[in-house]
């Protein structure tokens, strides 16, 4: 990493959302660190937005435009010098992943006559047939590669932020009381889970976009920290907490049975099911089906030495009260989950 007189413009793709937010915020902190004379922009939906202006105040430039609209996709690349993009679609809001695909085409169309772009580090994640939010990815991935496209790829392990808003632990009694559970895997075994936090994740992208821009295209990156079972995680993440969670399986007919959108629970069986396998998860985290492409890991450590704490035990003090915290959410999901089995019981 080196400072630079020259400015560099970095545009950031969904820069309210969660890793498009945490690379902001540590391309800020390189910026001040290194001196770089760099200007962040931010691609918005909504610049009028609480999460738009607080960007603003940090002294990013917001671009409003949306995913849909090539025009706005043109017209935030112009005068860009590298480019961060995650591609998304919204499973609970009903989204497909034929959503996410026309996204990420429509702005690897315009990347691809943007002659000027000099980096594109895409966001990406397993390549695995059968897998909902791995097909608009590999898909997206493939066509950026063979539109020649400067990429450098990075592949998302599990966000422990995963643990707040998406997969919690859930008190035993209505959400509200009771010791903690995790209840979200329809299979009981030991899952190979690589991990890490969304920070983390922002600083690798970060630092690899601080770099010459040389140091880094046609490679691909693994974000992860310490090795793991889920179950070494859950561990981990109670110790954290200061009190121990314990992990159940989720039946398949009560998942079946729960009023939630059929790619929703599509995911949590994937999961469930394809990577209980440490040899497995590898080969799918290190996309193989690009030759010549470098693959490598990023490993990201917290201080343990300093503190005496593991990595996700550092995380959950960090973050106890958002972990457990009371959530409207949580208590739905119990309720979904608890008349979902008492429609299985009294049916099957």
């Amino acid at each position: 990493m080196q400072a630079t007189g020259q400015e560099e413009c970095v545009l950031v793709f969904g820069g309210t959302g969660k890793q498009g937010g945490a690379t902001i915020r540590k391309l800020l902190e390189l910026k001040a660190k290194l001196g770089r004379n760099l200007e962040i922009r931010a691609f918005v939906r909504n610049a009028a937005s609480a999460s738009a202006a607080k960007l603003s105040a940090d002294g990013v430039t917001l671009v409003e435009g949306s995913f849909e609209n090539k025009e706005s996709i043109r017209a935030a690349l112009s005068g860009v010098d590298r480019v961060f993009l995650n591609t998304m679609y919204n499973t609970l809001g009903g989204e497909s992943w034929e959503k996410e695909l026309s996204r990420g085409m429509n702005v690897a169309d315009e990347l691809e006559k943007a002659s000027w772009i000099q980096q594109v580090v895409y966001s990406t994640i397993t390549h695995t047939e059968g897998h909902n939010e791995s097909r608009a990815k590999s898909r997206i991935e493939r066509r950026l590669r063979e539109s020649g496209v400067p990429l450098t790829t990075v592949t998302s392990s599990f966000y422990l932020e995963n643990f707040i808003d998406i997969w919690p632990p859930i008190r035993k009694w209505f959400g509200l009381w009771g010791k903690l559970e995790w209840r979200w895997f329809t299979s009981s075994e030991a899952a190979f889970m690589p991990h890490c936090c969304l920070d983390d994740f922002g600083l690798a992208v970060a630092e690899i976009m601080s770099c010459p821009v040389t140091d880094h295209l046609n490679e691909q990156y693994l974000v992860t920290t310490a090795e793991l079972r889920f179950d070494e995680v859950l561990e981990s993440l109670g110790k954290g907490l200061g009190e121990s969670i314990t992990r159940f399986s989720l039946k398949s007919k009560i998942l079946d049975s729960m009023p939630i959108p059929k790619e929703a629970a599509e995911e949590i069986e994937f999961y469930s099911h394809s990577i209980l396998d440490a040899r497995v998860i590898e080969k799918m985290m290190f996309n193989s089906d690009d030759d010549g492409v470098r693959r490598r890991k990023v490993y990201k450590y917290h201080d343990e030495q300093d503190t005496g704490l593991s990595y996700v035990e550092r995380w959950a003090r960090t973050n106890r009260d958002h972990v457990v915290g009371v959530d409207f959410r949580k208590s739905m999901f119990w309720l979904f989950r608890t008349l979902a089995g008492l429609k299985v019981k009294v049916f099957s």
